[in-house]
């Protein structure tokens, strides 16, 4: 699911219930999960921004967490890990952006974050990506990613924020 955002949307917040419904189960290194991004973009298939997301991949004899983070699509297996153990109960995802940097909560939790989401406002530790975040975010929107699974996204609410 994604919606372009208006350029003038500098500051919003993403609200969503997701509950994780299942999981596929395939071959070796296959991978699966959701995420929501912000200040993201599809061109021709490929989607390219900031997400956080809850991913598994399938090993020899177990899955891991070991996607769940923060990334810059599309490639989405080199990011940031962050503690995100979903299981088949809904959860409230929150993003809020603010000036280029988004903060994330779970079941209205501590927020964690800033994140930059731009080239420009990008945080130390997002250096490995850095090259994969655009330069701005005029014209871009909210991305919601699932992988392999199926997720349910109910009450979705994507509102302005004052300055």
């Amino acid at each position: 699911m994604y919606g372009v955002l208006p350029d003038d949307l500098c500051n919003y917040q993403v609200d969503a219930d997701v509950r994780l419904v299942s999981q596929a189960r395939y071959y070796e290194g296959a991978g699966s999960g959701f995420g929501i991004g912000v200040c993201d973009r599809i061109s021709d298939g490929v989607p390219a921004g900031f997400i956080l997301q809850y991913a598994t991949i399938q090993g020899a004899a177990l899955r891991t967490e070991a996607n769940s983070g923060h990334f810059a699509m599309p490639d989405v297996n080199n990011g940031v890990g962050v503690p995100l153990e979903p299981d088949s109960k809904v959860h409230h995802w929150k993003v809020r952006v603010k000036g280029g940097l988004a903060y994330y909560a779970i079941d209205y939790g501590k927020e964690i974050g800033p994140f930059g989401l731009t080239r420009e406002t990008a945080t130390a530790d997002q250096s490995r990506y850095l090259d994969s975040l655009p330069e701005g975010c005029n014209g871009s929107g909210a991305y919601f990613r699932v992988l392999n699974s199926i997720v349910d996204f109910s009450n979705v609410e994507a509102r302005a924020l004052s300055p």
